[in-house]
């Protein structure tokens, strides 16, 4: 009887340190990266165990999440309609026409080597040329 109480509560230390590890080594990189901290460990896990190509970071819906995959954003905003028009560095410019012409900006910063946060603009009305 004492001998398996030892054995459950060996197994459960182990569990528990292999979990603080694997947690550890999943965000290494990103534990002192700001006030975003519980929100975007909660976003990365939403966006890996989901597949998704970008996760609302909190409860702002122009703040995303994103895996550093090439075009993750632009798969995200083409699904409302929106398709890359033009990039400066982090700056990404999108447009759509319908309902009526109009354009957004999404700038990117690495939150870790993994993944970056993006802050999306409110669509303007796009400039007529």
């Amino acid at each position: 009887m004492q001998s398996n109480r030892l054995i459950i509560i060996t197994a459960f230390i182990i569990a528990a340190l292999s979990g603080a590890a694997a947690y550890s080594l999943l965000f290494s990189a990103a534990l002192s990266q700001g006030e975003d901290n519980r929100q975007a460990h909660l976003a990365i896990l939403k966006l890996e165990i989901g597949r998704a190509d970008a996760v609302v970071l909190g409860g702002d819906r122009n703040r995303l999440l994103i895996a550093n995959k090439p075009h993750n954003l632009e798969r995200y905003l083409a699904r409302e309609g929106w398709q890359l028009s033009d990039r400066y560095g982090a700056l990404m410019i999108f447009e759509r026409n319908k309902p009526q012409a109009q354009t957004l900006d999404a700038s990117c910063g690495m939150y870790s080597r993994f993944y970056s946060i993006c802050d999306i603009s409110e669509p303007r009305k796009a400039k007529q040329p």
